[in-house]
């Protein structure tokens, strides 16, 4: 199966991107959207413009797209961009955003912790730092909780001053 990833450059985006790939689809090229709204609810804007570098040193094919970032339209300048492609499905780091995944969503979970646990112990992925979760509030009796590769908290991608400064009133 040939999946693209929805890519923001963030942790969430990249490590799914990853994960597909390790559990063995096909992840031929990432896509960013570069909106024109800074202020939008589907597509992260600060520090987009480094997702080329990151596809680049990661050796990945990279596509930039642009989107006006009108609410409830957004997408379809992504669905535009794929229409075209021989892709079977959309990957994305929206893990925690219901607004993103309710909008994105062709898939069920965006994360299987079972999956994410044996792969962490195969050494396939060496760590990983998580910030969201299958079903949440994590249990205390979760795989996840104590593995010594692992660190978990709580999700705060809006956590720095500009991500603040945006959404004062």
């Amino acid at each position: 199966m040939r999946l693209v990833a929805l890519f923001s450059g963030g942790k969430d985006s990249t490590y799914v991107a990853r994960l597909m790939e390790l559990e063995g689809y096909d992840v031929p090229y990432l896509v960013s959207m570069r909106s024109k709204n800074p202020d939008s609810y589907m597509f992260h804007t600060v520090n987009i413009d480094i997702t080329r570098l990151q596809a680049e040193a990661g050796g990945v094919p990279y596509i930039k797209a642009k989107t006006k970032g009108v609410k409830e339209e957004d997408l379809d300048d992504l669905k535009e961009i794929l229409a075209p492609s021989d892709i079977d499905g959309v990957i994305t780091g929206c893990i925690a955003s219901r607004y993103q995944a309710d909008r994105v969503t062709w898939r069920g979970r965006v994360i299987d912790e079972k999956a994410m646990v044996r792969t962490l112990k195969s050494w396939k992925i060496k760590a990983a730092a998580l910030d969201v979760f299958e079903k949440e509030p994590l249990s205390r009796e979760s795989l996840l909780c104590g593995m010594n590769n692992v660190i978990l908290t709580p999700h705060l991608g809006a956590s720095n001053l500009e991500g603040m400064q945006r959404m004062a009133v």
